[in-house]
């Protein structure tokens, strides 16, 4: 029985076999069926074959917290994404390890629709050059003093600067029209698709241990310890200890609670806080006081006239539309890191 699901952005379809089979005999066939799909589905799609588990493989999973505030929910991303699952994945037993939560990091171009214009360069101009921009090439080999020497193109993108100088076309006259002549580049998060909460606390990033058809979960489990506690033993996430089921960055953590000083004077006010902040650390039941500083922002206000905008054929959301795309740009790739 072959059975579908789609949704907005992916697809799964799933293989269902008769009671017996094996489960690798079955997936090397689907890996047969789908090796002759490729060259029917779009340039952008991907399919890849799930993990060597069942329904009942999920036997542990984790949490990274960080209660100093120096580390982002982007940054334990990159943590669980480069470092945990890749050790994780590396034990016996284990099929796969799911990231969950956080922030995941991405390099954006935003594009000035003006500038687009009065360079007279297309959208899909831009992304075809980003993406020949950021690959490796082979060549031929060299042959000197009897000996071959290989020739390689080295072209991935390292930092925000190489995508900025990324060429896309060339004027009348000659000069080369770079990314950053069209845009502003800039480092952001994914667009996420939904969140992972710990205890009612808010946002946090964890790993799901995906078990391998066949193994022990006591085993299983007890190797996945054993691996995050080495993993900090080695200095891989310092600040970091190991509790039950969660990885926690700095000390241990109690319920948060936040409150705020406001009044006209901005340095009096500070001078408050801190007070405040002292009094509390005295408190050996108070874990890590801190204060977020922050002052009023002026703002400029445009006020729509609806009958001159009705007028002229617009609304008060073609006007924000417009404004928004002339000060922030708009988004029209997203490139993963180390991709």
């Amino acid at each position: 029985v072959v059975r579908g699901y789609s949704f907005f952005g992916i697809s799964f379809v799933y293989v269902i076999f008769e009671d017996g089979t094996d489960l690798y005999w079955a997936r090397s066939r689907v890996l047969e069926y789908l090796s002759g799909l490729k060259g029917k589905l779009p340039e952008t799609v991907t399919p890849v074959l799930g993990p060597d588990a069942t329904g009942l493989g999920w036997v542990f999973q984790y949490s990274l917290e960080d209660t100093t505030g120096r580390k982002s929910l982007a940054e334990l991303r990159s943590i669980q994404d480069w470092q945990l699952r890749y050790a994780l994945t590396a034990e016996p037993g284990v099929s796969e390890v799911a990231t969950i939560g956080g922030f995941e990091k991405q390099y954006q171009v935003d594009l000035d629709p003006a500038r687009l214009l009065a360079y007279r360069v297309p959208i899909t101009a831009v992304m075809t050059a980003i993406q020949n921009a950021n690959a490796d090439v082979g060549a031929m080999v060299v042959e000197l003093t009897e000996r071959e020497y290989m020739v390689r193109g080295l072209g991935y993108l390292k930092s925000l600067s190489d995508i900025e100088n990324v060429v896309v076309g060339a004027t009348q006259s000659g000069t080369p029209i770079r990314v950053a002549e069209l845009g502003r580049v800039s480092v952001g998060p994914a667009v996420r698709r939904g969140i992972a909460e710990l205890d009612g606390r808010g946002d946090a990033v964890g790993g799901i241990v995906i078990m391998r058809y066949g193994q022990n979960a006591l085993t299983t489990i007890q190797r996945v310890k054993a691996r995050l506690e080495r993993a900090v033993a080695e200095g891989a996430l310092p600040q970091a200890r190991v509790r039950v089921d969660r990885f926690v960055f700095g000390p241990p953590v109690g319920f948060p609670v936040q409150f705020r000083i406001i009044g006209p004077d901005a340095m009096k006010v500070r001078a408050i806080a801190e007070e405040v902040r002292k009094v509390m650390a005295a408190n050996p039941k108070i874990v890590d006081p801190h204060l977020d500083w922050s002052e009023q922002v002026k703002s400029i206000r445009l006020e729509v006239d609806q009958d001159r905008a009705r007028a002229l054929g617009l609304t008060p959301q073609d006007v924000a539309q417009t404004l928004q795309t002339l000060l922030s740009g708009y988004t029209v790739t997203q490139y993963r890191e180390g991709i």
